[in-house]
């Protein structure tokens, strides 16, 4: 049986590593330089031992599958940092005022970076069944299987398959793929309004010789309704000296408009302002606008923004497509924990599930 993966995400590499593990030849199609999807851990060169994750970056207790798949792996994790002080930023006019947080759920982060998981489900699978820069253009079925199409540095390959995983945001995988036979209409509309998760999301790091606010009572948590960025957390490593504050820009920030030099400038300034003047001597910025990320939104332009968590788990996208051989995949399908890593590994097993059973029918 021969099964083609279109993504080389959380999910897509949890279908392709289970279907291996049971005997199923996969080939995964990813069309960045990198595996990972919207996990990208970063090294900044001048501190290469601090890994930044400028996708997804926590975990919770009741993320069953998550946790079950980094304990498979001995992947640890730890707490997110939050003895102390929280900032209220006030804005440039007036100044920061400290407050006692809300209790809620405590948050983990994964030791190493997330993008160890996606390593180490990627060194189970063949290398030559891993195919980078491979963009796929059209999926055409018939009765006997599908066939996919893409283009890898410059030239079109073909790959037959009994089934295939589109392992994309949905609204992703409607606008850079041509089906044929077309989709039905329903699960068309439906692909094309689910909000892509971090689609809009835009990111910064800072990284610090130490966490010198912890010596000053604070957390490194931070918010403003006034200024660049909106939010911010201590997101230092737990065995590692340095210290590392991490920033969403929300969806209406001012800074979203600024050129990058402008943006860092500012941010330097409310950092400042936040907690003190030795905020401004860090030793690397960082930034990342996930609505530019062509193989995340597509075009930015177009993205969905919204607030609070969105509706995942569309009906409508569950069931296999194209005599029962097409499956959709990725966090936004799932039932369970849709947009998050968690819902990323249950769709991708669910998916991979489907696919063994399919086979033992078949056989």
């Amino acid at each position: 049986m021969q099964v083609v993966i279109v993504g080389g995400g959380l999910s897509g590499l949890t279908t392709a590593y289970k279907l291996h593990q049971n005997g199923i030849h996969v080939t995964v199609l990813e069309a960045r330089r990198r595996l990972g999807g919207r996990i990208q851990t970063v090294l900044p060169e001048s501190r290469p031992t601090t890994p930044l994750d400028f996708g997804p970056a926590w975990v919770w207790d009741d993320q069953i599958h998550i946790n079950k798949l980094m304990k498979r792996f001995h992947i640890k994790r730890f707490p997110q940092y939050k003895q102390g002080m929280s900032v209220y930023d006030n804005g440039a006019r007036r100044a920061p005022h400290q407050f006692v947080p809300p209790p809620n759920m405590p948050a983990y982060r994964v030791d190493g970076g997330v993008q160890t998981i996606v390593d180490r489900l990627a060194a189970k699978i063949p290398d030559n069944q891993i195919y980078l820069k491979s963009e796929v253009t059209r999926i055409t079925g018939d009765q006997d299987g599908l066939t996919v199409q893409s283009t890898r540095n410059g030239k079109t390959e073909f790959f037959d398959a009994d089934s295939v995983v589109v392992a994309l945001p949905p609204s992703l995988a409607d606008t850079l793929i041509t089906y044929d036979p077309t989709l039905p209409v329903d699960v068309r509309r439906a692909m094309q309004t689910t909000h892509t998760w971090m689609g809009q999301a835009m990111k910064i790091f800072l990284v610090y010789d130490s966490p010198f606010w912890r010596k000053s009572g604070l957390s490194g948590h931070g918010i403003s309704h006034y200024d660049v960025v909106n939010e911010l957390h201590d997101v230092s490593s737990d065995n590692l000296p340095f210290g590392v504050l991490f920033g969403f820009l929300g969806n209406n920030s001012v800074g979203r408009n600024m050129s990058p030099e402008e943006r860092e400038e500012a941010i330097k300034e409310q950092v400042k302002r936040m907690y003190g003047w030795q905020a401004r001597d860090y030793v690397y910025y960082g930034e990342i606008n996930w609505s530019r990320e062509h193989y995340t939104s597509g075009s930015y332009r177009a993205i969905k923004l919204s607030s609070g968590h969105p509706q995942y788990g569309d009906p409508l996208l569950q069931n296999p497509l194209m005599n029962g051989r097409l499956y959709l995949g990725g966090s936004e399908v799932s039932t369970v924990s849709g947009g998050y890593l968690d819902g990323a590994v249950y769709r991708g097993t669910e998916v991979a599930d489907a696919i063994l059973e399919k086979a033992k029918v078949d056989s």
